[in-house]
């Protein structure tokens, strides 16, 4: 069958090809085999050119070559025979490659740089005036799993459900608040970054394992979190700051709002409340009423915001109360079914206007994107699709391996007979972007093979529905 992976690869490599000979068009082209190549490599190696120095001795300059050299053997016309683009293309990438090194590198004037710094200010503006007026990410993206992590209910018994729900509302706390608000936040996030329902997320454990570290209880405790998972913590100080977080990089954590007992008999008492969020009436003597902490009144109160939106009275943040399911258990194995619930047990948001108690003073939110996570359990098989971000949507393709490559996905199926077995068997396995982790999805093994022409194993797999 033809192989829709070469053939995206073969096309980027032409389209690259036709780019002007530049650094930056060179990083492109090598990054297809060599995804961790750095722009500077490539200045090094051009430098080392020019200099007439030995690009042997530059570690660099010797990276440039060796990609080169990787890119020459994937492109070879032995392992495309099928394609008679292969021959013309390996012949052109030494000439491209000659080309880009011997480019001059441009040096921009000061004239060039206070323009690029006006663009870049224009485009910020810009930006803020094209906010919509309502944005809600649990409706962009309903597939987030913002119910986790939840305390974990002793029993699932019907009879049992009232009283399971209270116990499980007495473990959320002074102590532990910012650390349910910081890993919702992540999971949300982690749905964004995967694309789509996510398996695999930040549980209670993981609460408690933080709470037994740090029961200081500050703003803190979430940067803490965001830097050792989230690769560093971004502070949000403006309105403009916040809605552009929110709108492309999912939910913020805010540090800064003010609980006042008025604010928070308003919120409870008022008409039409969701069953979902206690009240006085029936969480008793409990901390979580209104979907805040009680606890927490006169001081600081940590809160997800999910977005914004207009109304008579201004402009309100989004904000997702804390609430308990009432249908369900914080089981983790048990993910197929929490995820046919996740919009039954979604409440209804709090709106809290901009600039009211303090909301927007400050609101933390993770550094990365999340990518580097993995949010589907394994086994794992990675593979670089660096050229086909639309791979997951594929029914069916053929993967080319390597012996070592092959033996990497040998580990996947440890329990089965061999992959021959496994593939005669459909066994699943998840497959993962090596560059980007949460880019994931889960195949069936369907035929395993080896290509005496090429010398390396073609796995065919087929998407798991």
């Amino acid at each position: 069958m033809t192989d829709p992976f070469r053939q995206f690869f073969l096309n980027t490599i032409e389209d690259i090809l036709k780019e002007e000979p530049s650094k930056e068009s060179l990083h492109k082209l090598l990054i297809t085999a060599t995804p961790n190549l750095t722009v500077d490599q490539i200045v090094l190696s051009s430098c080392a050119r020019k200099n007439n120095t030995n690009r042997n001795n530059s570690a660099d300059g010797n990276a440039s070559l060796k990609a080169l050299k990787t890119l020459k053997s994937r492109v070879h016309p032995d392992k495309h025979p099928q394609d008679k683009r292969a021959t013309e293309l390996f012949q052109s990438i030494q000439i491209f490659y000659d080309d880009c090194i011997s480019s001059p590198q441009p040096k921009p004037s000061s004239s060039l740089n206070n323009s690029r710094k006006r663009r870049k200010q224009s485009t910020i503006l810009i930006t803020e005036q094209n906010f919509p007026s309502e944005f809600d990410t649990t409706v962009n993206c309903p597939h987030m799993k913002l119910h986790h992590p939840r305390p974990p209910s002793s029993s699932n018994n019907s009879h049992d459900k009232a009283t399971t729900t209270a116990m499980s509302r007495q473990q959320v706390n002074s102590i532990n608040l910012p650390f349910v608000q910081a890993f919702k936040c992540l999971n949300g996030r982690g749905a964004l970054a995967h694309g789509r329902p996510i398996t695999r997320h930040f549980s209670w454990e993981d609460v408690e394992q933080r709470q037994e570290e740090d029961v200081m209880g500050n703003q803190k405790l979430i940067s803490d979190v965001f830097n050792s998972i989230g690769g560093g913590t971004r502070e949000l100080q403006s309105v403009r700051e916040i809605k552009d977080e929110i709108l492309n990089r999912g939910p913020v954590v805010s540090v800064s709002f003010h609980l006042c007992e008025a604010y928070l008999n308003q919120v409870k008492n008022r008409s039409g409340m969701d069953k979902r969020i206690s009240s006085d009436e029936n969480c008793g003597d409990c901390d979580l009423c209104g979907g805040f902490l009680k606890k927490r009144v006169g001081g600081e109160h940590e809160l997800l915001i999910v977005g914004w939106c207009l109304t008579s009275f201004g402009e309100m943040w989004k904000v997702l109360p804390l609430w308990e399911s009432i249908t369900d258990s914080d089981d983790d194995d048990d993910d197929d079914d929490d995820e046919s619930n996740t919009e039954e047990e979604m409440p209804s948001a709090t709106l809290i206007g901009f600039g009211q108690f303090g909301i927007d003073d400050l609101c933390l939110a993770p550094e990365s994107n999340l990518d580097h996570l993995s949010w589907q359990h394994g086994p794992y098989f990675d593979s670089n699709f660096i050229d086909v971000p639309e791979w997951r949507e594929w029914k069916e393709m053929d993967l080319p391996l390597s012996g070592v490559e092959f033996q990497a996905l040998a580990k996947c199926f440890k329990n089965t007979k061999g992959l021959v077995d496994a593939a005669t068997t459909g066994a699943c396995f998840v497959i993962r972007d090596q560059s980007k982790p949460a880019h994931s999805a889960t195949y069936r093994l369907k035929e395993v093979r080896w290509e005496e022409n090429t010398k390396e194993w073609i796995v065919t797999v087929l998407l798991d529905t």
